[in-house]
């Protein structure tokens, strides 16, 4: 009777684990979804593509979803963002050009939850607040896109935790090019990026801090040029929050730091100090949006040497790197050129 019952027993837990295997390679095989310009109908694999709201927004968590070359018009009637869910991931495809994302919606792209993430494509927002937005009470990642806003006051890239090897042109009156989202108390990281602002009173890098919150930014590697400041920190009235930008290897002149609480702190790395430099940064075509760096800059003031990345794929942003850091891709070195000629060579 034992001996039966055991055996039983154990035909059972035979039977779960088996219940779960299968479950698990179901799982795994819908962690693929494709997304084109003409997509339709439902399947999303790589063979017959959907459409791109279906790829993303039918996508389960641990779902990775590419999106093929190509542009991808969101209708203007009443639009809607692109929503990203919890542990999605949506990327360009792999050895293509980016796919751009054409939208008026108020937020091009929202990252909904933990461990969403967005790369290896192009936003453009002609009428809404963000190019891409984290939601703030969340960790998730933004890596190699370009970003894309022109309306009144619009943030190209909000991010929660990190901003990677991107561009956020903001070009709107009042625009952001980059802001670190939510209220909490946060710590995000951006590295090897270009954000600009260049409408009128523009701000490349915005943080504020509010209530009991700390918030920090740890800036490397990173180019900010706004028309009003390069970087504009501040804390609210109420509580003693602190807004801290740590930044190293990166190139920014005007800094604006504002405490409205009186009991607050409000900490940027200065402007010119230790490994940072004040060179205005020279593009190919800052109009045009075109930022890849020029083979020249005329600097504000001269800094310590900085590598300055040229990337084989001119549609990649241009970077900043430590002298000591190993690069992936080759790079020129910028040096700081004597005063007298007031300009850096490359050598």
């Amino acid at each position: 009777m034992v001996s039966a019952f055991r055996r039983y027993a154990g035909l059972a837990v035979a039977l779960v684990g088996l219940l779960a295997l299968l479950s698990t390679a179901s799982a795994s095989a819908a962690e693929e979804r494709f997304a084109s310009p003409g997509g339709q109908g439902s399947a999303c694999t790589l063979a017959k593509p959907c459409a791109l709201r279906r790829a993303i927004e039918k996508a389960r968590k641990g779902t990775s979803v590419t999106i093929e070359p190509g542009e991808y018009a969101i209708s203007t009637q009443a639009p809607e963002p692109i929503k990203v869910g919890p542990g999605v991931s949506i990327h360009g495809q792999a050895g293509q050009a980016r796919p751009v994302i054409i939208t008026e919606a108020q937020q091009g792209i929202t990252l909904e939850g933990e461990g969403s993430s967005v790369s290896d494509l192009e936003v453009q927002d002609a009428a809404g607040n963000y190019g891409i937005f984290a939601d703030g009470s969340s960790a998730s990642s933004i890596d190699h896109v370009i970003v894309q806003v022109t309306a009144t006051g619009a943030i190209a890239c909000a991010p929660s935790e990190t901003l990677t090897d991107s561009v956020c042109s903001s070009s709107g009156a009042s625009g952001i090019a980059a802001t670190l989202s939510g209220t909490k108390t946060a710590t995000a990281t951006l590295r090897n990026d270009t954000l600009i602002a260049a409408g009128s009173g523009g701000e490349a890098l915005v943080l504020h801090a509010s209530g009991a919150s700390t918030r920090t930014i740890d800036l490397t590697n990173t180019i900010a040029h706004g028309a009003g400041f390069d970087i504009f920190a501040s804390t609210e009235s109420g509580g003693t929050p602190t807004a801290i930008i740590d930044a190293d290897h990166s190139d920014y002149a005007t800094v604006h730091e504002e405490d409205n609480n009186n009991e607050g702190t409000v900490s940027v790395t200065a402007a010119g100090s230790s490994t940072n430099q004040t060179g205005a940064p020279v593009f190919v075509s800052e109009s045009a949006n075109n930022f890849p760096s020029a083979k020249a800059s005329t600097p504000r003031s001269t800094g310590p040497p900085i590598s300055m990345a040229t990337r084989a794929n001119s549609s990649e942003p241009p970077t900043l790197a430590p002298t000591s850091s190993p690069r992936r891709r080759p790079a020129v070195q910028c040096k700081a050129a004597p005063r007298s000629s007031n300009r850096l060579s490359f050598s």
